[in-house]
Parts: C-alpha cells; sequence; structure tokens
C-alpha cells in the first residue's frame, strides 16, 4: 500500500511524458498508451488526471479520443467549464435541499429546519452568481472569437 506522498510508477512516466509537452498540444490517447506503456483505460485516465495535477497542467478533455492542453486559445473554455460544473452541482444540491426541507421542515426542530432553509438560500445565492459568471464568460468567449475587419 502506497502512502500518501507516494506516486505510482505509471503516473511518473506520464507525468515525464507530459510535461515536455507545449501547451496547446492536443494528446490523443493513444500517443500516451504508446509513449509510456499504459494502457488508457479508466485505470490509466486516472494516472494522467494525477500525472496532470502534479505538473498543474490545465485541460480540455476530447471525449473519448484524449486531451488538449490548455493556451491562450482555450482559456475562457476551461473556465467555462469550471463554472458549468459548479453549477450543475449547485442545481442538484438546490433541487435535494429544497425537496428535504419540503418534505420534512415540520417534523425537524425549528433551528434545524432554519438552517436548511438558510442552506437552500445560500444554493440560490450560488446558483444566481454562476450565472451571471456564465453570461460574462459567454460574452467574453463571443468577444474573442470576434474578428475585427479593418477598413
Amino acid at each position: 500500500m502506497k502512502t500518501i506522498q507516494e506516486v505510482s510508477k505509471e503516473t511518473l512516466k506520464i507525468e515525464n511524458y507530459l510535461k515536455d509537452q507545449p501547451e496547446g498540444k492536443v494528446i490523443l490517447y493513444k500517443e500516451i498508451a504508446e509513449n509510456c506503456n499504459i494502457e488508457m483505460d479508466e485505470r490509466g485516465k486516472s494516472f494522467m488526471r494525477t500525472a496532470l495535477k502534479r505538473c498543474k497542467l490545465n485541460y480540455l478533455c476530447i471525449r473519448g479520443e484524449g486531451i488538449e492542453l490548455a493556451s491562450p486559445e482555450t482559456v475562457m473554455s476551461i473556465a467555462s467549464d469550471r463554472v458549468i460544473k459548479i453549477d450543475n452541482t449547485i442545481k442538484k444540491s438546490s433541487k435535494i435541499t429544497k425537496n428535504l426541507y419540503n418534505r420534512f421542515s415540520d417534523r425537524m426542530v425549528d433551528i434545524e429546519a432554519k438552517q436548511l432553509d438558510y442552506l437552500n438560500s445560500f444554493f440560490n445565492a450560488v446558483k444566481t452568481s454562476s450565472n451571471n459568471a456564465k453570461r460574462m464568460l459567454k460574452s467574453k468567449v463571443e468577444f474573442a472569437n470576434y474578428k475585427k475587419i479593418d477598413i
């Protein structure tokens, strides 16, 4: 069994391969498998994610194919993906909390019902913030994709 500080040899192989790659490069899972002799199944992808974290490399997933390392052109897409993930998690949490409040608040101790109501208000505030962030990021992406035409 490994301690927290120990890293698998597979992760180290992938880390060594990734740290030499230029920003913005598209790296296919097939390439990683061939260059590191590691099967890119769920376990191999887990090693890859750990290696990416250790190298502090951000990336976009190309579903079923590979990854694209961060570059100035992909910054807004990566940031947007993060906000969307937060938004989806908050929506689920808000629904669950609201459902629990509606089902059980009348049978709960008053302070717990108030805390649950407060938690739901918190989720709604975060939801509003993430919606504002999504709008802002969307406008920045549209602006970045805008091509200036000289007249």
